[in-house]
């Protein structure tokens, strides 16, 4: 059957899912009047403009002017497509769907990664119970952590070969090119490859769909060559950035407690977590992202960080804290005592003590002070005026009035200073930070948008759009001589991965489709560009479509053949054996030659 899904079975999923219990995962709704209203999710809202109207079941943002019924939401919020929002969503409301047409090459792409990574996380929980992984077993029990933890999390250890993981993908029938994308294995030259984590207690990371997208990997036997831990590198489906680890298995206690905590480490949270804290999630050692604060924001908007004593510790809680505040989110600072972190302190103290330890949280700007106070001398009037203006840069981020007031007046109390001469000296903050960005942004346009000259592949990428747009039956025609990766501009490959899965979706598509599912007003105005100039009636399509092909494809065997050059040299160069890298050489210069006499187009 075609990719496409019928028109009622789409209705029936629509109809099953009630938008008001949807969206209820993702922010708090409160009743008013016949709708219900809260913070948007897709922009900085400090008062609700997010409206759900549960009798025609759609949404709407009176600030962002974004709006439509459950697919909508959920290919805008979870960046699905539409099909795999209908697909989630069937599944939630136990509806069968029949089968349809492969995803477009990204889509199948992310696939194959998910399952490689699924495998991988499997065998690595496997070796925990082989004779080879005991020795994984037992670090893991040293640190206390339980059976029923190993399960929730999907614990498990890499073998201390360089390529234990490689042979058993060889012996399953596991792709050796997406466990290279996945970053689990490191492609060395010509099939030989070898395990990225070697002799580590691994933590698969899920996303909110319970799909293993990375993993965090710790050395347990000490050398001083290797980094304590390391994780896996991004990819189309693992972006560090994005992620909170743990938050698939914490989301609903979360939300139930309308509080998330927020850890460094991944074991930190496992241990929190064993001992019945379970409203905490990780960056997994790494800074705090706006992204991450987005994200927490679906589930809560009360944060508790929590950070080391040392003065490291402190820097990042503040840094961190300032994130939250650009996401209108409220937030409390827990200092650990010196030389405890989370997982430490638990296993001394156990769940009692430590919930107590939260409930001395600092809000940010006493905790500002705190620390400033101790980097800087409150007694002179640089020390003082540094600290001063390092609390009203934060103040100046609380998007909520009233709370902004109060913070001031906190700050003037302090001090002993006039809460008008804070707020003046605040608004000029605002104001400097507006012109430095302007500035900014006026230097980095300047830098990074050079006049840019069309070349012949520019032309050869825009016709073969210009082909697509005005019938879809070339789509299928190029991508059996190319693939995405192949087109360089960014913006038309974005643009024709787009129009490929709104193909895929229906069967087929026209101009008014394709402008209806395009929002981004940069792609909406390269689209315009495009349909304007349109391909002159007279033009014999098959042969330009044939020309772009040729320019394409050569460009592509082009950079190969210059590439095995490289290869070839450098072998040559240190002695080695480059048979390999001259037989591949060959074959590309008879794949070359086809191009050129387009012998390769099949009739």
């Amino acid at each position: 059957m075609t990719g496409s899904f019928s028109r009622d079975k789409i209705d029936e999923v629509r109809e099953a899912t009630d938008i008001v219990d949807l969206i209820s995962n993702y922010l708090t709704l409160k009743k008013a009047g016949k709708s219900f209203v809260g913070l948007c999710p897709f922009h900085t809202d400090s008062s609700p403009s997010f409206h759900v109207n549960p009798n025609n079941q759609l949404y709407y943002c009176f600030g962002c002017q974004k709006g439509g019924n459950v697919f909508n939401f959920l290919m805008e919020v979870e960046k699905m497509s539409f099909r795999e929002a209908l697909e989630f969503l069937a599944e939630k409301a136990n509806i069968p769907l029949p089968s349809s047409q492969a995803d477009n090459a990204l889509e199948k792409e992310k696939e194959g990664l998910y399952h490689v990574n699924r495998w991988a996380a499997n065998f690595f929980y496997k070796n925990l119970f082989t004779p080879k992984g005991k020795l994984g077993l037992q670090y893991i029990k040293d640190r206390s952590i339980s059976d029923e933890m190993i399960k929730k999390f999907g614990l498990g250890y890499s073998l201390p070969g360089w390529d234990s993981l490689v042979n058993q993908a060889r012996h399953d029938s596991i792709s050796l090119e997406l466990l290279t994308k996945s970053g689990l294995i490191i492609k060395k030259s010509g099939d030989k490859y070898y395990d990225r984590f070697r002799g580590r207690f691994m933590i698969p990371v899920s996303n909110l769909y319970k799909k293993v997208i990375g993993f965090g990997g710790r050395i347990i036997v000490a050398d001083e060559k290797q980094p304590k831990y390391i994780n896996s590198p991004e990819s189309p489906i693992y972006h560090k950035g994005s992620v909170l680890f743990g938050l698939y298995q914490s989301r609903q206690k979360i939300r139930e407690l309308d509080q998330a905590i927020f850890v460094e480490g991944y074991t930190d949270l496992i241990s929190l977590f064993q001992a019945g804290i379970k409203n905490v999630v990780a960056t997994s050692g790494t800074a705090l992202t706006p992204n991450q604060a987005k994200l927490i924001r679906r589930f809560s908007e009360n944060i508790i960080l929590l950070y080391d004593a040392d003065n490291a510790g402190s820097m990042a809680a503040m840094r961190g804290a300032d994130i939250f505040l650009d996401e209108n989110l409220e937030v409390s600072i827990v200092t650990l005592p010196r030389g405890d972190d989370p997982d430490s302190y638990v296993h001394k103290y156990g769940k009692e003590k430590f919930k107590a330890l939260l409930e001395h949280g600092f809000s940010l700007i006493q905790f500002k002070i705190n620390t400033l106070t101790k980097q800087y001398d409150r007694q002179t009037n640089s020390g003082k005026t540094k600290i001063i203006n390092n609390l009203l840069t934060s103040i100046a981020r609380i998007k909520n009035s009233l709370k902004q007031n109060l913070a001031i007046k906190e700050v003037a109390e302090y001090f002993s200073l006039d809460e008008r001469a804070l707020m003046q000296q605040m608004e000029n903050i605002k104001r400097s930070d507006r012109i430095s960005y302007q500035e900014a942004k006026s230097e980095r346009t300047k830098k990074e948008t050079p006049l840019r000259i069309q070349t012949k592949y520019d032309v050869a990428e825009e016709d073969l759009l210009k082909l697509v747009i005005e019938n879809g039956s070339w789509l299928p025609k190029i991508f059996k001589y190319l693939q995405l990766d192949d087109f360089k501009n960014n913006e038309l490959k974005h643009l024709l991965s787009i129009i490929l899965g709104i193909y895929q979706q229906n069967g087929n598509y026209d101009k008014q489709i394709i402008t209806r599912n395009i929002t981004d007003p940069d792609i909406s105005s390269k689209i315009a560009g495009l349909m304007a100039q349109k391909i002159g009636k007279a033009t014999d399509r098959e042969q330009l479509f044939r020309d772009c092909i040729v320019f394409l494809k050569k460009r592509k065997l082009e950079n190969m053949l210059h590439n095995l050059t490289q290869e070839i040299k450098i072998a040559q160069d240190k002695e080695i054996d480059a048979t390999e890298y001259i037989k591949k050489y060959q074959d590309c210069q008879k794949e070359k030659r086809k191009v050129e006499d387009r012998t390769f187009f099949e009739d």
